[in-house]
């Protein structure tokens, strides 16, 4: 069973869930967009069946030691460094930067390339619109004003 949907009612979760009787794990991205009370059920049928969690960021609550209890691994991804990022901007978004845009770029990065992702997809727009009367550190900024990251 594949659900694509971020659950908004508890209720309507742990219905979905007794569905599941295959034994497979029950796999939950952006968990820190979900309601206490739905991590709290969560937590209450990992007995039960297995789940996996997903987060840019660890959570508050799962800190907690009747959260850690029940934690079988946990997962760290670590930021990218320098070379990483620059490649990955290269090959994600066809993007090259001199050393004052890249090094500004990393400062909005914050280790969450959705705000790299965000910000060029920005900077393309604004680039075509400005052409050559603007310069790239300019639009960048711009760009990141654009996204609520400055």
């Amino acid at each position: 069973m594949k659900i694509s949907k971020l659950f908004n009612d508890r209720k309507e979760f742990e219905s979905l869930i007794k569905k599941q009787v295959n034994n497979k794990p029950i796999l939950l991205d952006e968990v820190g967009m979900y309601e206490e009370s739905l991590l709290e059920s969560v937590r209450i049928h990992s007995d039960e069946f297995a789940f996996v969690l997903s987060s840019h960021k660890m959570l508050k609550l799962f800190k907690k030691e009747h959260f850690q209890t029940r934690f079988v691994a946990s997962c760290e991804l670590k930021s990218l460094d320098k070379i990483e990022l620059k490649d990955y901007i290269f090959k994600k978004h066809n993007l090259f930067f001199y050393e004052k845009e890249f090094r500004f770029l990393r400062k909005i990065y914050q280790g969450n390339l959705r705000n790299i992702d965000k910000t060029l997809q920005s900077f393309k727009d604004i680039n075509g619109f400005y052409k050559e009367s603007k310069s790239t550190l300019y639009k960048l900024r711009l760009s990141a004003i654009e996204q609520g990251l400055l």
